[in-house]
């Protein structure tokens, strides 16, 4: 987060407590004025409103700042990047049988849990 983003958050914070604190306030002086009481409690909830409101929004702002789209992939894009995984192979190298599982259907290259030897997936492009 950077220090724009957390100076903006300590100010919110603290607008949102003092408005807080003054509608707290209003809302418990109502009952000292009996002609004023209606006036105090509506404005001690307003402020208590508008302190949420507030910092909800700024809130929103700042974790908005946040997120940066740097491609969109488009549904051409995403059919080129589909393809066929066989869910067993065999090692080149020690003969062993391994069960590929959909974790390792998306890495690149697989490791053989006998002999340790690196083996390249297949990247064979097949639309079923």
């Amino acid at each position: 987060m950077s220090d724009s983003n957390i100076i903006l958050k300590i100010i919110a914070i603290i607008v949102f407590v003092v408005l807080t604190f003054f509608g707290v306030v209003y809302i418990l002086a109502s009952p000292v004025d009996p002609t004023q009481t209606v006036l105090r409690l509506i404005i001690g909830v307003l402020l208590i409103i508008i302190a949420i409101t507030l910092l909800v929004i700024i809130l929103r702002l700042i974790q908005r700042t946040k997120y940066k789209i740097v491609k969109v992939k488009e549904p051409k894009d995403l059919e080129e990047e589909t393809r066929y995984v066989p869910s067993e192979m065999i090692c080149k190298n020690c003969g062993t049988p391994l069960e590929i599982s959909e974790e390792m259907k998306k890495k690149e290259i697989v490791y053989c849990e006998k002999c340790g030897e690196a083996i390249k997936l297949p990247k064979d492009k097949v639309k079923w």
